[in-house]
């Protein structure tokens, strides 16, 4: 069993890809106004829907554990796809109650004869809906998510959509499952479409049952205030936060920081470390649209040429920590890798952080190791952390 103690005044986690999940939310905040919650929308994975069951289910166990470690008493998987995939292991295997939206959808959607489902592609194959229900007709509808996290329920494209996705459906269907918390924004939309069918929405189902199961078990908040509190993992603001945080906390274990010296998170970096009272060291590129070098430095040196810096960070790190970025980033890895595999240089720690930025990488990597691209052991060469803190110990351990 993993988790905390529980703790009546502690607050509910809840999590979904993206935004859908903000569905279940309000509907939880409308039956529990004094409950305090934690929100984490998975935006850099989103969508759950088209990517493999297994995968889903990691994505699930990781967040699941960030959510305990900040003390959650409850959680709230409000994603049909997360909970096809990781429940009811979740339930089982956890301290604290684990609540799906599966079940009390289909629990509304017993009381009619002929039962449709619209869900994304996991959803759907999985059949888990078929645990609970009946179900005279089931269909994918990948682009509805995409559609929602752009905003796009009321466009005209969404109704276009729509029609394509739902024009089999059964004439004498009485009731569909929104089988995704991101469908409930489309509701009007599905609805022209199929206007004498009964939409089943899960999230005031979910959260009647979750209030029911919190009342059970004497874990009703009788001091909260209705506080939110949000996390996200793709968004720019909270890759800075991270920088900061990493740059602060190996300034306060001891080491030096070396960046690009320029903007967004090298600047972050930067700044954690100068203000901790550490060593600060950026070294800026001389382009054409790069801004100034940021002032958070204790060393600064400007280069012409991006080999002399790479040359630099090569030779006086004992480390490596990759946030997120772009093209840039992705060739300091490469090059940093090829030359620990190829033992031009002497070998240190390398770490991409976070590890859900960096999924799809890690992905591609055991995808070369099962080609034959790259040897078993290369993997080790990088090594996914989640917080500041796991690098600073990880650097400690190999000191």
């Amino acid at each position: 069993m993993l988790g905390p103690v529980r703790n009546p005044k502690a607050p509910i986690g809840v999590f979904d890809s993206g935004v859908g999940g903000l569905t279940v939310l309000t509907a939880l905040k409308k039956a529990l106004p004094q409950e305090d919650f934690l929100y984490f929308g998975d935006t850099a994975r989103v969508p759950y829907g088209g990517k493999p069951l297994s995968m889903v289910r990691r994505f699930a166990w990781e967040i699941a554990g960030f959510l305990l470690r900040e003390g959650v008493k409850a959680i709230v998987v409000a994603c049909n796809t997360a909970s096809s995939a990781a429940l009811p292991d979740l339930a089982e295997d956890l301290s604290v109650p684990v609540f799906g939206v599966l079940e009390p959808a289909a629990q509304v959607a017993r009381g009619y004869r002929k039962v449709g489902l619209i869900g994304t592609q996991a959803t759907v194959h999985s059949r888990a809906y078929e645990r609970y229900v009946d179900l005279s007709w089931a269909k994918a509808c990948p682009l509805f998510v995409p559609l929602v996290e752009e905003g796009l329920w009321d466009d005209p494209v969404a109704l276009l959509i729509a029609r394509h996705y739902l024009e089999d459906a059964p004439e004498d269907l009485e009731a569909l499952i929104l089988g995704c918390t991101h469908y409930p924004y489309l509701k009007r939309t599905i609805q022209e479409v199929l206007p004498r069918v009964a939409l089943i929405d899960s999230a005031e189902a979910t959260a009647g049952k979750v209030a029911e199961a919190l009342t059970a078990e004497g874990l009703l908040n009788p001091e909260g205030r209705g506080q939110v509190v949000h996390y996200v993992t793709g968004d720019p603001e909270s890759y800075k936060a991270l920088g900061y945080r990493l740059g602060e906390a190996l300034a306060e274990a001891g080491y030096g920081v070396v960046t690009g010296g320029g903007p967004g998170v090298m600047e972050a970096v930067n700044r954690g470390a100068f203000e901790a009272g550490g060593v600060s060291v950026g070294l800026n590129i001389e382009l054409p649209h790069e801004q100034r070098p940021n002032p958070y430095q204790t060393h600064a040196l400007t280069l012409r040429y991006f080999f002399v810096r790479k040359v630099l960070f090569v030779r006086y790190a004992v480390g490596f920590v990759f946030l997120p970025g772009g093209f840039g980033t992705l060739d300091e890895l490469s090059e940093v890798l090829v030359l620990i595999q190829t033992e031009k240089v002497h070998p240190f720690p390398v770490f991409a952080l976070d590890r859900g930025y960096w999924e799809g990488l890690l992905s591609w990597m055991a995808f070369l190791k099962d080609q034959g691209a790259i040897d078993p052991q290369d993997l080790a060469l990088l090594t996914p952390l989640d917080t500041p803190e796991e690098v600073v110990a990880a650097l400690k351990a190999v000191s």
